[in-house]
């Protein structure tokens, strides 16, 4: 053509079975292509991401000299159809089983990383369009990081080994035998940080960056119980690291009401905790802004200590204060199978386990389920 003369075409494109429109990455890539030639495509895109599009009807149009287009048209068409099959079936899979929440595994099954990006892409059109029209749950991610931007994620889920289903008899088995030994959760309704500063307690845990990396991979419920002298310079820190609500001592606090106000600016939930030598009185005049009054029995620095008995009368009396109240009434320390009955009884309805849990021989999710009773 570049020898014989170059002539202006226009490609009509179309599919031989019905699709679902995923074209954005294949029209960026043609486009990007023309680009790098020094030339620029006229594309006439006749549909919207994620419409329906009959067999033999035409996609797009796309117009442009002949030598530039000649061999990318074949390209373009691989690039073009499996997204847009990807997103047709996804679609079909998402309002046939609307209530359940699908993986893309696009890093176990696609043939390189252009192959993975297409497909992931696809299922994520498909899924949208499931979402938008029927209410479904759709695709909840993928299984790998580069990809796990088209489902609004940070990270992939991962993907699970042929070798582990076979050895544990059933996809089923195999989730539950990986769940047991790596939970997410394990039923758990949030995770309690204790974050320790070596001065308020003794101990020394860890701070916002080690929470901010846990958050990347865990979209869990995050109650941080700060455990430190002078709290307030961090809290936006704590919140920038994705914690939903933030704990702090009234003995570290000189002024808590000011302290509990910022927590809230902050967007977050605002705790308080009392060790217990505090008396109760000493939150009596912030109750307006609490979302959360931890009762401490134990003294904080240290897991697998021995429940203070003497507390119970304690979380009854604060039972009472918050009464008629939104205001989670927690209790930490010593939470076991056999102390959760009491404290219950007395009025908490948040308990934090540690020692109960991740020292269970019986397995995590197991020992959460003893512990609610």
């Amino acid at each position: 053509m570049q020898t014989h003369g170059d002539c202006e075409v226009t490609y009509a494109v179309f599919m031989r079975r019905p699709v679902t429109f995923a074209g954005r990455l294949a029209i960026d890539w043609i486009t990007a292509m023309a680009a790098a030639r020094q030339a620029e495509l006229k594309i006439e895109q006749l549909y919207v991401e994620g419409a329906w599009i009959g067999a033999g009807e035409p996609i797009c149009y796309v117009t442009g000299p002949f030598s530039v287009l000649v061999d990318l048209e074949t390209i373009f068409l691989q690039r073009l159809g499996p997204a847009c099959v990807a997103a047709y079936n996804a679609y079909n899979m998402c309002i046939e089983l609307p209530d359940v929440g699908f993986l893309a595994m696009d890093a176990r099954h696609c043939a390189g990383g252009e192959m993975a990006e297409l497909m992931a892409y696809g299922a994520s059109v498909g899924s949208k369009k499931a979402q938008a029209k029927t209410g479904a749950i759709g695709f909840v991610g993928c299984a790998a990081d580069a990809t796990a931007h088209f489902f609004g994620k940070d990270k992939g889920a991962g993907t699970m080994p042929h070798a582990l289903i076979g050895y544990a008899g059933s996809t089923l088995r195999a989730a539950e035998l990986f769940h047991q030994t790596i939970p997410d959760t394990a039923g758990a309704d949030w995770i309690h940080l204790d974050v320790m500063d070596g001065q308020f307690v003794p101990n020394l845990s860890f701070g916002a960056p080690i929470i901010k990396a846990v958050r990347q991979s865990c979209d869990a419920y995050f109650d941080a119980h700060l455990m430190i002298e002078a709290p307030d310079p961090l809290l936006s820190d704590f919140a920038d690291a994705g914690v939903q609500n933030i704990t702090v001592h009234v003995e570290a606090c000189t002024h808590l009401d000011r302290t509990l106000s910022y927590i809230r600016e902050l967007g977050c939930k605002a705790g308080v905790a009392l060790n217990p030598a505090t008396p109760l009185s000493t939150v009596q005049h912030c109750l307006d802004k609490l979302d959360l009054l931890l009762v401490m029995t134990v003294n904080p620095g240290f897991g697998g200590q021995r429940f203070i008995d003497a507390m119970l009368p304690k979380i009854e009396q604060a039972a009472t204060m918050v009464e008629g109240r939104d205001i989670h009434l927690q209790v930490d320390g010593g939470i076991t199978a056999e102390t959760a009955p009491k404290v219950i009884a007395a009025g908490a309805n948040n308990l934090v386990a540690g020692s109960a849990i991740f020292g269970a021989a019986e397995g995590y999710a197991a020992a959460i389920t003893t512990i609610r009773g």
